[in-house]
């Protein structure tokens, strides 16, 4: 599922003039593993995906994202708006997540998220029905300096959904402008002796 940064526009295609400006942006990545919020959703299996986004100089922004998940397609649309005020760095915003081969599911999401000095904090929530997915919240914090980058996300589920909650910390490294590798580690919450092995993934971007 896409994951969505604090905007930073910068344009593969810029429409100027002398009041504002938009930009349009593709992207490209291939991943040993597709890790998303802790967990495998390619099953230990590479993926590929591609995004366009377009950007305002107002802060509006919409962007199409897909990726191949475990042998089946995901399409994400998102729309929101990023600015800074006073030197922090904000996002909000709404995501529909769509897999057209599994029955036609769908489910969105609102987020928003702060982030300074390389520090970030980001909340979102399902607006769907009470099942696993839907009735999920996630909060992650993040911070990254030069080439290393840590996040810790925690994950809960309303009372109506059966799941357990859990938390995860992931690791990344930059290894070139391209290249990049992210350990995982996911804890059930309901038994804190519970840990999974960890997740690590390749990521080249082109």
């Amino acid at each position: 599922m896409k994951k969505l940064h604090l905007v930073s526009v910068a344009a593969g295609l810029v429409l100027a003039s002398p009041l504002a400006y938009s930009a349009v942006e593709y992207s490209a990545d291939v991943s040993s593993d597709y890790l998303w919020r802790g967990t495998s959703l390619s099953g230990g299996n590479a993926a590929a995906s591609a995004a366009i986004d377009y950007s305002h100089d107002s802060g509006v922004y919409v962007g199409l994202w897909t990726s191949s998940a475990a042998g089946a397609a995901e399409t994400d649309i998102y729309a929101g708006w990023a600015s800074s005020l006073g030197g922090v760095d904000l996002d909000v915003g709404l995501i529909n997540y769509a897999y057209p081969q599994s029955g036609g599911t769908e489910l969105n999401e609102f987020y928003v998220s702060l982030g300074m000095s390389g520090a970030s904090v980001s909340f979102y929530q399902n607006l769907d029905s009470e099942d696993v997915v839907n009735g999920q919240t996630y909060i992650s914090l993040g911070y990254g300096v030069g080439k290393y980058s840590i996040s810790y996300g925690m994950a809960t589920y309303e009372e109506t959904v059966e799941a357990n909650d859990y938390s995860h910390v992931d690791l990344g490294y930059a290894a070139t402008d391209n290249l990049s590798f992210t350990v995982s580690l996911e804890v059930s919450d309901e038994d804190e002796a519970d840990v999974d092995r960890p997740y690590v993934s390749a990521t080249y971007s082109f």
